[in-house]
């Protein structure tokens, strides 16, 4: 696990409210099955952003970018 994963791991524990644990989901598991509701997609994003000093164009913000913590860590490699 390299420290952007472990970033979104760590936002995702603090305002994801999960119905599964963050520490042993696997990266490609789908956030919507494990509870991940609309609006904590939003504050997660938020959260992401602020830890990590970036931002996410508009137009990223999309269901597939926060589809599972595999998929966010590749839009904020992409923007790296």
């Amino acid at each position: 696990m390299n420290g952007t994963e472990q970033a979104v791991r760590e936002a995702l524990a603090e305002v994801g409210n999960l119905d599964e644990d963050v520490t042993t989901l696997a990266a490609d598991a789908s956030l919507a099955d494990a509870g991940l509701t609309s609006h904590a997609a939003v504050s997660l994003l938020l959260e992401i952003e602020d830890r990590l000093g970036i931002e996410f164009p508009p137009e990223r913000m999309t269901p597939a970018t926060m589809a599972s913590i595999g998929a966010i860590v590749t839009e904020i490699e992409a923007l790296s």
